[in-house]
Parts: structure tokens; C-alpha cells; sequence
């Protein structure tokens, strides 16, 4: 499979293209999907870069234009400890810039990222960057996702991305305590540009808990009242039973990022 792919299933509400840079994860989120049912024992642990993906990065787009979003990443996290190492995200944005691609960043890796203002300013306006924000208790994110930033480094980064002119969002999920969620859009909505929302997956514990149809109603009259474009994953449009959505409110490819327009 080349660098760049299309990603399936619930995976496209989040980009029509991706790019995997690290080779696992060390996040340790216990609501991951891959901590549920792992595919392999391998998906933790130490991260390491893909093998000869700036070669195979630059053959694919050397060939192939890709004119649609790319997300950075599915599996590992762009600005996880690794890359203090490697450094390969900056490398793989310099090619991505180099050849007109559109990118959206989703990290937990909080500060970190900013190390690469520079280059996501030399994007103009052609990137994204965004964090998961599941809890805003440190005691909560600790407990479910220990190698990750802590919340409040999260904000710190979001909010000096949006002092510096970068596009900003937040992926609210997954949504485990729904008070949490409500709680973090109103400590970050004068820095994080959109959100995008879905519930808890693959923990019926949890999700059996939650008035779901509530939420929604709750977090759509926030969001609205606060005017900030959002998309409501499909996992949580189905609980829908009073709500007239904005056709683009439901759209997955309303907040891509669009490339410059070239002739």
C-alpha cells in the first residue's frame, strides 16, 4: 500500500486521504479500538518510523496528485515522543507542502507540535491542526490515556496555534462523559476554530450509561449558540430524534482542508 491512502468505514468521517508515519503507538489509550480487540500484540509499543517512507512518499506523489485532504495519522501519534528523535513529521510536511497537499494533523501530543509552527505558517492556510480532547480531569486522562499530553498542555498548544494564525480543531472523541465534552468546548472555543463529535465506541459498560439522544441535543445547542462549525459523527447522528440538521453539519468532507487553487 502506498504512503498515502483512503481510509474506510468510520475511519473516512475523518479524511478522505491518510498517511501513517510511526509504526505503532505508545499513547496506551484503554479506549482504543486496538486495546479492545487487537489485531496484533505489536500495535503498542515502541514507535518507530515507517521503513523508507520519504522515498516511497516522494515516488507516490512524484506520480499521483493528491488533491484532497491527508490526514496525519490513524496509528501512532505525528507528535508523539518518537518524533523528538526522528523528527519524520516535519519531513514527511515538507514533501506534502513541496506538492500542494492539503493536511489535517490530529495529535495528542500537546506543546510538541509547536516546534513546527514555522512550517505549518509556510502551508498558508492549506493546514490544520487539531487534538483529541476526551476528558478535561487530568485524574481521567491519566487514568484512560497515560502516554498522551495532558489536557491542559493540549489547550496550551491549540490556543498558541491560534494566536499564531494556524486553523485549529478539536476531534471530541471518543465522548465518555458527556459533561466532560460539554466542559472542554466551553474552556476551548475561543481557540479551536471547529470540532468534530462522536461517542464512545466498542465499551457498552459506557455506552449503555449515556443518554445519547440528550447529548446531542446538548452539545449541537452549544455549539450553535457559540457559532462554531462542527460535524456530528454518524455513530452519534443515529440517536437523533429532534434535531434539524444543517446539511453541512453531518457532511464529513465540510471541514477538509482545500488546496490552493492552481491553473
Amino acid at each position: 500500500m502506498p504512503p498515502i491512502y483512503e481510509p474506510k468505514n468510520r475511519a473516512r468521517e475523518f479524511s478522505p486521504y491518510a498517511l501513517t508515519i510511526y509504526s505503532r503507538c505508545n499513547a496506551m489509550c484503554s479506549y482504543c479500538f486496538n486495546a479492545r480487540y487487537p489485531r496484533s500484540n505489536s500495535y503498542f509499543g515502541i514507535p518507530e518510523p515507517r521503513p523508507h517512507l520519504i522515498k516511497l512518499l516522494e515516488k507516490q506523489l512524484s506520480k499521483q496528485k493528491i488533491d484532497k485532504q491527508v490526514l496525519l495519522s490513524f496509528i501512532g501519534d505525528p507528535y508523539g515522543p518518537p518524533n523528538e528523535i526522528h523528527g519524520m513529521t516535519r519531513k514527511v510536511l515538507s514533501i506534502l507542502h513541496n506538492h500542494n497537499v492539503p493536511v489535517a494533523i490530529l495529535t495528542k501530543g500537546g506543546t510538541r507540535c509547536l516546534k513546527d509552527i514555522d512550517i505549518f505558517k509556510s502551508f498558508d492556510g492549506r493546514i490544520k491542526v487539531g487534538a483529541s480532547l476526551t476528558f478535561i480531569e487530568e485524574k481521567d486522562s491519566l487514568k484512560w490515556e497515560p502516554g498522551a499530553a495532558l489536557p491542559m498542555n493540549r489547550f496550551e498548544a491549540l490556543k498558541e496555534l491560534h494566536r499564531k494564525g494556524i486553523k485549529t480543531f478539536s476531534s471530541l472523541e471518543p465522548v465518555i462523559d458527556p459533561n466532560q465534552t460539554l466542559q472542554i468546548i466551553h474552556e476551548t472555543s475561543d481557540f479551536v476554530d471547529h470540532y468534530k463529535v462522536g461517542k464512545v465506541n466498542h465499551f457498552k459498560d459506557y455506552e449503555n450509561q449515556v443518554d445519547w439522544e440528550k447529548f446531542l441535543v446538548d452539545v449541537v445547542t452549544l455549539l450553535r449558540r457559540l457559532r462554531k462549525p462542527f460535524y456530528i459523527k454518524h455513530s452519534l447522528q443515529i440517536f437523533n430524534r429532534s434535531i434539524k440538521f444543517e446539511p453541512q453539519e453531518t457532511d464529513q468532507n465540510f471541514l477538509n482542508v482545500r488546496p490552493w487553487l492552481t491553473s
